[in-house]
């Protein structure tokens, strides 16, 4: 009878592993592995009654659940011999690789067949356990050189990663560089969330629907939507202001930021204090923007509807002060939309005047293009002139005139002569492209801002305090607001031209008797707008027009 036993034909499974980590990428295919293994069970008169396919790592052990099936069918007795091209197909670790040698030493697993060898349970256990401990420590090498690689990779500024959104994998270059069709929609996104007026599921709105944003198509994945969780991390994300986050360090990045620095410190103030922008349903328009002059919180809005059924909605304290509730009195919305109409009345621009100012402006802009494009030619005339010093320079050296720390030094002082000349001609155009565009917008805002302050509708009477003033308080139903400095200087300016009323009066500093006129004033205000410095601002009036 046990005769009969030893001959009965074994019935094998055929277990073929492909793992998704760099190191099992050279080995046998899923495909190739079942061929030979087939071909190998025939010869050892090994009837094959399964094959099983998986593709995960064997590093830890209970995350293969194919390989678990595999056991328990072992521990019922369906099967009695297992097949794989490798041991280390089996296990990896040494809870996996303990199974399966003492499943072979127990008689439960009859033979374990391999391309190169065969394993019974009567064989010296030594040379299987040696097998396993040499596929565990290959995976515990891999490990400590992947995240050595890492580490260099991080300190390099370099992500190790898959790049966020807005931004792509350089595999030649092993590099990120920036995504040309989602870097732009970054940007939107912080810009949105900067203004005050929007929340993140508004700006998430805009971003699958107006914009058309879909995430990069991959070999599995790509092409969807933007979710919510996603327009969170991405806000989060240091990385797009030029850092690293990984783990718990932050390392400086070599690629190259969607925002600033303090634009992104500035969003996360806005995520981090200004939750009651987020909480509330019903949306107000001013909610999350004013905060309460005497206890520094936010002032919140509330609907109302009094006993005759008509409706009002007020502002008042959120009343989470930690000493008491605060005592500020509420004020209705009407109030505040009123003492808003104030002050735009006073920096106020006639349309009749706007269309002159665009067009001195335009000539303005083709002016300082001039101005630009001289200065261009004197730097470049420098510039060749630097390239003849590196030339006599170099003469000198090999003619031995100076020595080698004098050549450097010279050479060190005219190459950073150059780069100092092609900064400034970057910053001269840059500062003129900004100058016409901020006194554009300005010009633009408060010449129709009443307009949309009265028709508008929740959004664009927010963007309207927002480009008005910076920090709006509350205090004894009163709204009190910082304006900008550009919003300053047109005030003063337009008080002038009221102060005029049809009456031409002199200059205050004048060598000649002519008149002040209107478009003098409009000039004036465009040569201050020029004069300040734009690009300290956060404001962009374009932005809410």
């Amino acid at each position: 009878m046990n005769m009969e036993k030893q001959n009965e034909q074994l019935r094998c499974i055929i277990y073929a592993r492909k793992s998704s980590e760099s190191e099992d990428r050279q080995v046998q295919s899923l495909d190739d592995q079942k061929k030979i293994m087939q071909e190998i069970c025939e010869r050892e008169d090994a009837k094959v009654i399964d094959i099983i396919e998986e593709a995960k790592s064997a590093r830890f052990p209970e995350k293969r659940a194919r390989f678990k099936e595999m056991i328990k069918r072992l521990n019922k007795g369906e099967i009695d011999c297992v097949a794989c091209w490798k041991l280390d197909r089996l296990a990896r670790n040494p809870i996996d690789g303990g199974m399966i040698s003492w499943l072979l030493q127990r008689g439960v697993i009859k033979k374990i067949i391999t391309s190169d060898r065969v394993y019974h349970p009567h064989d010296n256990i030594m040379m299987m356990s040696f097998e396993f401990v040499m596929a565990n420590q290959y995976v515990n090498d891999l490990s400590t050189g992947v995240k050595r690689g890492q580490k260099s990779k991080l300190e390099k500024g370099v992500w190790p990663g898959i790049a966020p959104i807005g931004y792509r994998n350089n595999i030649k270059k092993h590099t990120i560089v920036m995504d040309p069709a989602r870097a732009p929609i970054i940007r939107k996104i912080f810009e949105h969330m900067l203004t005050g007026a929007y929340t993140p599921p508004q700006i998430l709105d805009k971003v699958n629907n107006d914009w058309g944003f879909r995430s990069l198509r991959r070999k599995r994945t790509g092409g969807r939507k933007m979710s919510m969780s996603t327009i969170y991390k991405t806000l989060h994300n240091p990385f797009y202001m030029g850092c690293i986050r990984y783990g718990d360090r932050i390392y400086p990045g070599t690629h190259k930021p969607i925002v600033t620095k303090t634009e992104f410190e500035r969003v996360q103030q806005i995520l981090g204090g200004n939750t009651e922008i987020l909480k509330h349903k019903k949306e107000f328009y001013f909610n999350g923007l004013i905060k309460c002059e005497v206890c520094g919180h936010r002032v919140t809005a509330e609907h109302k509807i009094n006993r005759f059924g008509s409706e009002y909605v007020y502002y008042h304290c959120s009343h989470r002060h930690r000493r008491g509730n605060c005592v500020q009195p509420s004020v209705e919305e009407k109030t505040l939309v009123d003492q808003v109409d104030n002050l735009l009345r006073q920096v106020h621009l006639p349309e009749s005047y706007l269309k002159w100012a665009l067009e001195e402006l335009e000539r303005q802009g083709e002016l300082k293009e001039n101005d630009t494009e001289t200065i261009a030619k004197s730097i470049a005339e420098c510039i060749g002139e630097n390239k003849k010093k590196l030339e006599r320079l170099m003469d000198m050296k090999l003619n031995g005139m100076i020595n080698d720390d004098e050549y450097w030094e010279k050479k060190n002082n005219i190459i950073q002569e150059n780069k100092e000349l092609q900064s400034k001609l970057v910053r001269k155009t840059k500062d003129n492209d900004k100058w016409v565009e901020l006194t554009r917008d300005t010009f633009k805002f408060v010449t129709y801002a009443r307009a949309w302050l009265k028709n508008g509708g929740r959004e664009e009477r927010k963007k309207i305090l927002l480009g008005l003033c910076s920090n709006p308080s509350l205090k004894d139903k009163e709204l009190l607001v910082l304006q900008e400095r550009h919003i300053e200087i047109v005030k003063v300016k337009m008080n002038l031209l009221r102060g005029l009323n049809g009456v031409f009066e002199p200059f205050k500093i004048t060598y000649t008797k002519r008149k002040t006129t209107p478009e003098d004033v409009v000039y004036s205000t465009m040569q201050e707008l020029r004069e300040s410095n734009p690009r300290r601002r956060f404001w962009r009036p374009k932005f809410y027009l």
